[in-house]
Order: structure tokens, then C-alpha cells, then sequence
């Protein structure tokens, strides 16, 4: 009685690692922007807010970084001797 007892916590225990590894399985694609101005803006990529895999949000990071041509802009503005910054992350859900 003792072992199947033991033998049924040990069966679930990867169901539950996995249970615990899908949750934290999620990832907003997220762009951090220091302004010229100064300020400081976050903002998710519009449809992603739900979260993806993290393959998923590195990927839709690269073709809005090339899309909206950020950091071309980003180094041009910096050759004018203008303070910006930006970051993208992929941030847990």
C-alpha cells in the first residue's frame, strides 16, 4: 500500500513540474523607449498582450525592430548627440 502510494506521488510529479513550467511559459513582446525628451515610455507589441513562446516574441521583436526601422533611427539620433535608448524584451506574463 505504502509503495503504490509512493509510486503515484513520483508518476505525478512531472505533470505537475510541467504544470508549473506551461504558466511561466509566456512572453510579451515589450519595447522600453527613453525619449529624446527625457521621458520614459513601455509599450507591448499590439496582439501580443496575452503572451507567446519565447521563440515566438524574440521573432516578432526582429521584424518590428527591422519593420519600423528602430535602431537605425535609434544611431542616427545618437550621431546628432541626442540622449535615447531603446530596449527590447521579451517579458515574462
Amino acid at each position: 500500500m505504502t509503495l503504490r502510494i509512493f509510486v503515484l506521488a513520483i508518476a505525478g510529479i512531472p505533470a505537475l513540474v510541467s504544470a508549473a513550467w506551461a504558466k511561466d511559459s509566456l512572453y510579451v513582446p515589450t519595447v522600453h523607449i527613453l525619449t529624446t525628451k527625457g521621458t520614459f515610455e513601455t509599450m507591448f507589441l499590439a496582439g501580443f498582450e496575452n503572451g507567446v513562446s519565447r521563440t515566438e516574441c524574440e521573432m516578432r521583436l526582429e521584424a518590428w525592430d527591422r519593420e519600423m526601422k528602430l535602431t537605425a533611427t535609434v544611431d542616427e539620433l545618437k550621431a546628432q548627440g541626442k540622449n535615447v535608448s531603446v530596449r527590447l524584451e521579451c517579458e515574462p506574463k
